[in-house]
C-alpha cells in the first residue's frame, strides 16, 4: 500500500495534505504566484467568466508571462484537485476554455479586465511597458497577444498528477496549448511548506506539426505504447474474448478507448460492460456494476461519478488500473460482475 509522502525540514516532519479543499490550493498559489510562475509574470486571481459557443465557465485566474520578451504568453489558469473526475468534469471544462479562447467577445472582455488590472498598480504597468517599449500601447499589446493562437492556452495547477489528466492533455487536446503544474501542500501543525514544479517559459512556439482539434485514435495510442503495455492489452482482449461468447469488441472510432459490448442490444450504453485505454505504465479499465451487490475483496476499483455510463439507473461506474499480467485474474473477476450487470440491464 502506497504511503503518504513527507518532507523533512530542520524543524521537523511535514506531512502531505491528501484531503485538501480547492480553495486552500487556490490561496497557496495566489500567495506564492511569483515563486510558481516566475518574477516576470503577472498573475491575476480573477474568477473571469469566459464563454464558448455552448457554455459559460469561470476561470481561477489569468496569467501574463513576460519572461521571454520576444515571446510573451497568456494563460487561462484552472486550479484542480486530482480527486475530481478527469474524464467527466475536468476534460469538458478545459475543452470549453479552449473554445472560449476562439470567441471574440470573450477575448474582448478578457482584454479589458487585464488592461484595468494592469493600470491599478504602477509596478505591473512598468513591467509591461519595459517589455513592449514606449512605442506600443498596452491595450494594443494585449489585443495582439490574445489573438495569437500559439501564445495562449490553458494552464492547470493540480495537487497530484494522475494518468487521466495526461491522457486528456496528450490525446483530447492534441495540437492545443494545455500545460500542467504540480502543487502539493505539506503541513506541520499550523505551518505549511510546498512542493511544486515551477512554470517554465519557452522561447519556442508549439509544434505546428501536431494535428489540430482532433483526438488520437486507438491505433496511434497502441503503437506508441511500451511493448509490455501492448502485450498486456493484447492479453486482456484475449482473456475477455475467451470468457464471454455473446460479445463484440473493438476501438472507439475517434478516441483512444477500446470497448466490449453485448451483442444484439439496441442501447449502446447498456450493451457496454468494459472500456479500457493505455498509458505508459498501466491499462485503465472502466466497468459498470450494481453498487448494492458489487464485491471487490482486494479493493482494486474506485468509484467514478459516471462518464461512459452516466445517469444509468442502479449503476456505479468503477475504475481500476493494472500494470502486469499477474493482475488479470483479479481484474477479470470484476469484469464478470460488469458483464452480469449489463446482461440484467439489457
Amino acid at each position: 500500500m502506497a504511503r503518504s509522502t513527507v518532507l523533512l525540514s530542520r524543524d521537523g516532519m511535514y506531512y502531505h495534505v491528501g484531503k485538501i479543499r480547492e480553495s486552500d490550493l487556490e490561496k497557496a498559489v495566489v500567495e506564492h504566484s511569483k515563486d510558481v510562475f516566475g518574477d516576470r509574470t503577472l498573475y491575476f486571481a480573477i474568477k473571469q467568466r469566459v464563454e464558448s459557443t455552448t457554455k459559460q465557465r469561470s476561470t481561477d485566474g489569468l496569467l501574463l508571462d513576460l519572461s521571454v520578451p520576444e515571446r510573451p504568453r497568456f494563460w487561462l489558469v484552472e486550479v484542480e484537485l486530482s480527486t475530481h473526475d478527469m474524464m467527466k468534469d475536468v476534460g469538458p471544462q478545459i475543452k470549453n476554455f479552449l473554445s472560449a479562447l476562439k470567441n471574440e467577445e470573450t477575448l474582448r472582455k478578457v482584454r479589458e479586465v487585464l488592461y484595468e488590472e494592469i493600470r491599478r498598480e504602477r509596478s505591473r504597468y512598468e513591467l509591461i511597458q519595459n517589455v513592449i517599449g514606449v512605442k506600443e500601447g498596452i491595450h494594443y499589446f494585449l489585443d495582439k497577444l490574445l489573438h495569437d493562437e500559439e501564445a495562449r492556452g490553458v494552464l492547470i495547477v493540480i495537487d497530484e498528477l494522475v494518468d487521466e489528466l495526461e491522457e486528456l492533455r496528450t490525446d483530447w487536446f492534441t495540437g492545443q496549448v494545455v500545460e500542467t503544474i504540480l502543487f502539493k501542500i505539506y503541513r506541520k501543525g499550523d505551518k505549511e511548506i510546498y512542493y511544486f514544479t515551477p512554470y517554465k517559459a519557452s522561447k519556442e512556439p508549439p509544434d505546428k506539426g501536431r494535428p489540430s482539434d482532433r483526438y488520437v485514435d486507438w491505433k496511434v495510442a497502441y503503437d506508441r505504447s511500451p511493448a509490455l503495455i501492448k502485450e498486456l492489452a493484447d492479453e486482456l482482449i484475449k482473456r475477455v474474448e475467451t470468457e464471454f461468447t455473446d460479445i463484440e469488441h473493438g476501438p472507439f472510432l475517434t478516441r483512444s478507448w477500446y470497448k466490449f459490448s453485448l451483442k444484439d442490444v439496441k442501447s449502446k450504453k447498456r450493451a457496454k460492460f468494459l472500456v479500457f485505454w493505455l498509458t505508459k505504465s498501466h491499462l485503465h479499465l472502466r466497468i459498470a456494476v450494481d453498487p448494492r451487490d458489487f464485491e471487490d475483496r482486494r479493493h482494486l476499483a474506485k468509484p467514478y461519478k459516471g462518464f461512459f455510463w452516466s445517469n444509468a439507473p442502479n449503476t456505479q461506474e468503477m475504475e481500476l488500473a493494472i500494470a502486469s499480467k499477474d493482475e488479470l485474474d483479479s481484474a477479470l473477476e470484476l469484469i464478470k460482475q460488469s458483464y452480469s450487470h449489463a446482461k440484467l440491464a439489457a
